[in-house]
């Protein structure tokens, strides 16, 4: 498979950051997510609290 039919359905990158503080310890993360879908921010947060 070459280069181009791999990412052939890509439509979107997503970036999601993420805070959790829990009484004085604080984490944060950042992930980010290759997308089929069209870039629409409502569809990727459902998308993202779904998955």
């Amino acid at each position: 498979m070459s280069e181009t039919e791999r990412w052939k359905r890509l439509c979107s990158i997503g970036l999601v950051e993420r805070e959790c503080w829990i009484e004085d310890r604080h984490s944060a993360e950042r992930r980010l997510f290759i997308n089929s879908i069209p870039a629409d921010a409502s569809r990727f947060a459902h998308a993202v609290r779904d998955h």
